[in-house]
């Protein structure tokens, strides 16, 4: 992604602070022409303002992020008090105007005050107003920082400055170049026929030139006419282009991004999003998107925020605020409008035909208001056009979240409780949803009784539900309102001084209005009961003899975790098959059933309650020695499984067996492995396991396993080599070991150019329900600043 706000904050610090003395880097280590034996002429004036700023966070390696203020208004320049040591000149020759208060210092002139120094043929200081005139080889030095150009007009007081034309090499490696820097109070500084780059040599593979950037430091920058060269070949032109200077928004700035690739579905692609801020609260990205088999789509994406402006008298108290995104994204899809009898996902991952009307769209809205400390609202909305338009047009967004949720939820917490009014609707009528409309909730957390040894934690809810099935399902909706109370007591204590045993006992009401039971749809009260207990303890032994330099092993310890898990669940008097089904039981719990939990409140499915009789056993053990001075875990295993003493329909005696193991013996080694075994079939249900072999960063090699039985099965090579200080290799396979067929393969190469890194990649999909996909681009990447990336490798639209 192309996004410029790591660079343009870094060129910020040559005037964020108090003046550009604070963001100017040493070039070279120049010292004053060697001078006449007479002793130079030494004048140190009265307190005068301190130049040295406060350290820039980029300069102690934090983050840059700059506090909410209310950035659009230009900060009222507040006059600086005299403080701080002396300033202290030294210089071949000086005389001082006792009418005019001018020092006028010739030959050699050396300015210090603290870690600052100016270094010039001739300067003039005025004693008064704290102007400061330098002309000739001027050098502003700070720390390693510096400022080069022939003349520089500076106020101490008021931070008033004016240069010539001067050049700067800053933080990590980052050259600017302007022909003048002026500012008035030193709220608003404006650079004339400026360019920026990261490469140090004389003609620099890349730099951004701007005719003029508009500085408000802490707040944001603004560039007029900007252009991106790449040697002397201009590659982009904006015309504004604003960047703020805090990382709000999730740290998502503005700037432009143009991806261009082909890949089936789409064939040739090109993908463009512009983005810049409106206002200090409002930003706005632009997008302009053309694909050869679906045609011309584009969208607005606004990011925004509002509440009270940063007070910095407040700082670490809560400041409400709110912020938000919206999206709006249209395609007239003309693949669809060929042909719209297309296959269309229903709600059970099946296909079915079905018309697509060729205008498709997404409209998309988040949004968090942190109201108080205690209380916040979240709200969530996605509409689409059609079932398939995430898949066709946002793949990685359909990847990570296949049906988008749609809710706005209420929140007030406190350190016990919690209460929440939640309202979920279905959006899109193809997707399987439980509607609450609404849904308050009151629970409370884990907490010991006063004056007494037990603990104590509770739910109480109560919401119209309505289940809402696919069109294209044959089941039929239903709807319920429910109201839900459970309680529990705890006994924590520990025996022995080394086990621990928590008993529990606790209990449920549930009243629904209606229900499937019987003709009419009675409504019924639903009673159920609970009981059980955790126990467990950690064993250790240490063998502080055993020391092997080559394995570095120094000393070695064996952690043993047995616990146990027991749950009892009496019958209740009205069975699942009674009730209306509306929360999800262990189809929530991963792709083959883990284990569910067997506690309550962990135990979410409501509607599911039945009677259960469960035992729990695990055991953890962990290998450790000393690396470095801390804990080293050489491995870990962990080993767990039910023991049903009643089975439930539809459950065995014991339950698979599952076990998550992990390893690193050596600095170059790693292991890991997660495995689930089915007793009754003498068989695994899933596995996987990977290991990893590496030399620091000179090469890589990882190998994996994964298998899900009745669903896939699948082995993965990874390889990355670095050939040498230019050239770096990686490819990526995955493969069906059964049958021998290969679905992914990529490949691609590395060329370090200096200032960029470029990298070109090819790779191939062959998933099994879609055509094959071919896809080849290219990416320029700043080494010095990594963030910013000419990328055509995305699928999605652009700045996705």
């Amino acid at each position: 992604m192309f996004s410029l706000r790591r660079l343009i904050s870094l060129v910020l610090l040559a005037f964020l602070a108090e003046g550009p003395f604070a963001a100017a880097q040493q070039i070279a280590e120049e010292t004053p022409q060697e001078r006449a034996p007479s002793p130079p002429v030494v004048h140190t004036s009265s307190p005068v303002p301190d130049l040295r700023p406060v350290a820039h966070p980029s300069a102690r390696g934090e983050r840059l992020q700059a506090p909410p203020v209310n950035r659009l208004r230009p900060p009222r320049a507040t006059p600086r008090q005299p403080r701080g040591p002396p300033i202290q000149t030294t210089a071949d020759s000086m005389d001082m105007d006792q009418a005019t208060g001018v020092i006028t210092a010739r030959g050699n002139v050396i300015v210090t005050r603290g870690d600052a120094k100016l270094l010039a043929d001739m300067v003039q200081v005025n004693t008064k107003t704290k102007d400061v005139k330098a002309s000739g080889h001027v050098r502003l030095r700070q720390g390693l920082r510096q400022w080069n150009s022939e003349s520089i007009d500076y106020n101490f007081d008021t931070g008033a400055i004016k240069t010539g034309p001067a050049r700067a090499q800053l933080e990590r490696g980052i050259f600017v170049s302007g022909k003048s820097l002026e500012s008035q109070d030193g709220a608003r500084y404006v650079i004339k026929d400026s360019w920026l780059t990261t490469s140090d040599y004389d003609q620099p593979g890349w730099r951004l030139r701007a005719s003029t950037i508009v500085v408000y430091p802490g707040n944001r920058v603004a560039f007029h006419h900007v252009v991106l060269m790449v040697g002397s070949l201009p590659v982009f032109y904006f015309p504004y282009v604003v960047f703020m200077l805090d990382d709000a928004y999730d740290g998502t700035n503005t700037g432009t991004n143009v991806q261009v690739g082909t890949r089936s579905g789409w064939g040739f692609f090109v993908l463009n999003s512009y983005a810049t801020a409106i206002t200090d609260d409002l930003r706005v990205t632009y997008r302009f998107d053309y694909r050869h088999e679906r045609g011309m789509a584009g969208g607005v994406d606004l990011r925004y925020q509002a509440g009270d402006p940063y007070d910095p008298s407040r700082e670490g108290e809560f400041q409400p605020r709110v912020t938000g995104k919206i999206r709006a994204y249209f395609a007239q899809d003309t693949k669809v409008k060929g042909n719209p009898n297309v296959d269309v996902l229903s709600a059970t991952g099946a296909t079915q035909g079905q018309t697509i009307d060729p205008k498709r769209y997404q409209v998309r809205v988040v949004q968090r208001a942190n109201l108080r400390e205690d209380l916040y609202s979240k709200l969530k909305v996605n509409k689409l056009s059609d079932a398939n338009f995430l898949q066709d047009f946002f793949e990685k967004e359909y990847q990570r979240d296949p049906q988008p949720d749609n809710f706005f939820e209420f929140t007030k917490w406190s350190p016990n409780a919690t209460l929440s009014l939640l309202a979920r609707a279905r959006v899109n009528d193809w997707d399987t949803t439980t509607e609450r409309l609404p849904e308050l909730r009151y629970d409370l957390k884990r907490q010991p009784i006063p004056e007494a040894p037990f603990f104590y934690e509770g739910e109480n809810s109560v919401a119209y539900l309505s289940r809402e099935n696919s069109r294209f399902s044959l089941l039929t909706d239903y709807q319920a309102t429910r109201v839900d109370t459970f309680h529990q007591l705890l006994y924590p204590k520990q025996y022995f001084g080394w086990l621990t045993f928590t008993p529990r006992i606790g209990g449920r009401a549930t009243f629904y209005d209606r229900s499937p039971s019987a003709v009419g749809e009675p409504s019924l009260v639903r009673v159920a009961g609970t009981t059980g207990f955790e126990t467990g303890f950690k064993a250790s032994r240490t063998w502080s003899q055993v020391k092997d330099k080559q394995w570095e092993i120094d000393g070695l310890r064996h952690v043993v975790e047995p616990n146990l898990i027991y749950g009892f669940t009496v019958r209740p008097n009205h069975r699942p098959r009674d009730l209306y089904s509306f929360d999800v039981d262990r189809a929530s719990y991963g792709i083959n059933k883990d284990l569910v939990p067997i506690t309550w409140p962990q135990y979410t499915g409501i509607d599911a309650i039945d009677r259960r009789n469960v035992l729990r056993p695990g055991i953890r053990q962990r290998l450790q020695t000393k690396r470095d001075g801390a804990t080293w875990d050489l491995a870990e295993l962990y080993l767990y499984q039910d023991y049903n003493i009643q089975k439930a329909e539809g459950e065995k005696t014991f339950s698979d067996l599952f076990a998550e193991f992990s390893a690193k013996p050596v600095r170059w080694l790693a292991i890991g492995s997660n495995l689930r075994y089915d007793y009754d079939n003498l068989q695994f249900r899933q596995i996987e396991n990977s290991i990893s072999i590496f030399s620091k960063k000179t090469w890589k090699i990882a190998l994996s396993h994964n298998y899900f039985r009745n669903v896939g099965d699948q082995v993965g090579f990874n390889f990355a080599w670095r050939i040498n200080e230019d050239w770096a290799l990686r490819s990526d396979h995955r493969f069906d070991p059964t049958t021998g067929e290969l679905f992914e393969q990529s490949y691609a190469l590395d060329r370090d150019l200096h200032s960029w890194l470029v990298s070109l990649s090819l790779s191939q999909l062959r998933p099994k329900d879609r055509d094959s996909d071919l896809r080849v681009w290219l990416t320029f990447t700043l080494k010095a600043l990594p963030e910013i990336t000419l990328d055509s490798r995305q699928v999605g639209p652009s700045g996705q």
